[in-house]
C-alpha cells in the first residue's frame, strides 16, 4: 500500500511538473499564464524599489479590480474598433480613479488616491507574440513602469496588475493579436 501511494504521489508530481510553466516559457496565447505576468510585474517591480531603500508595494484587490476594468475596456474597443460607453451597472467609470472609487465603495474600503497608471500593450501577428517569454514581456513591462518618477514615490503603496487579451481583424483578412497589460498604483487618500 505505501508503495502505490509513493508510485500515486511520484506520478502526479511528474504530471504536473510537465504542464507547469516558468519564466523561461514561451508566451503561448491558447493558455496563457496571468499570474505568471502579474506575479512576476509585481515581484520584479518590488525587487526594483527595495535596491533604492523603498518600501514594497503591496498588492490592493481594488487596485487589480481597476486595472482590469481597464484592459477589458481596451481589449474591447481594439476588438470591434469602436467606443463603447464606459458605464457598469448604471455608473460612469470614466477616469482610473472613478474605477478605484467605485471597488472601493463596493469592498467597503476608503478610496485611495491614483498615483500612477499605465497600460501597456502588444499588438502584433501571432508568431511574433510567440517569440517572446513570459520573462522578457515581464521586463518590459516593469521598465516601462520604472522609467515613472511616481513609481519612485515612497507614498505610493498600492498596485494592481492586470492582463487581458484579444485579437484584431483587420479588413485584407490579417488578424492580429494584443496582450495589454495595465499597472495602478495607488497611495493612502489625503482627502477622504
Amino acid at each position: 500500500m505505501k508503495n502505490l501511494i509513493l508510485i500515486s504521489v511520484l506520478v502526479l508530481t511528474t504530471i504536473s511538473s510537465l504542464f507547469s510553466q516558468s519564466p523561461d516559457d514561451y508566451i503561448d496565447l491558447d493558455s496563457l499564464n496571468y499570474s505568471m505576468i502579474m506575479d512576476g510585474i509585481l515581484k520584479d517591480l518590488n525587487s526594483y524599489r527595495k535596491s533604492y531603500g523603498l518600501p514594497e508595494l503591496i498588492y490592493k484587490k481594488v487596485n487589480h479590480l481597476a486595472s482590469d476594468y481597464h484592459t477589458k475596456y481596451f481589449v474591447e474597443y481594439e476588438e470591434k474598433n469602436k467606443i463603447h460607453s464606459r458605464v457598469f451597472q448604471g455608473v460612469l467609470l470614466k477616469t482610473p480613479q472613478d474605477r478605484i472609487n467605485y471597488y472601493s465603495r463596493l469592498m467597503n474600503e476608503v478610496p485611495t488616491d491614483i498615483k500612477f497608471r499605465c497600460t501597456h500593450y502588444t499588438i502584433n501577428n501571432y508568431q511574433n507574440i510567440l517569440d517572446d517569454t513570459y520573462e522578457n514581456y515581464n521586463k518590459r513591462i516593469v521598465n516601462y513602469v520604472k522609467g515613472f518618477s511616481e513609481f519612485y514615490d515612497s507614498d505610493t503603496k498600492y498596485i494592481g496588475v492586470s492582463v487581458n487579451i484579444g485579437n484584431i481583424d483587420l479588413d485584407d483578412g490579417d488578424i492580429f493579436y494584443t496582450i495589454v497589460t495595465n499597472v495602478i498604483l495607488t497611495g493612502d487618500s489625503d482627502s477622504m
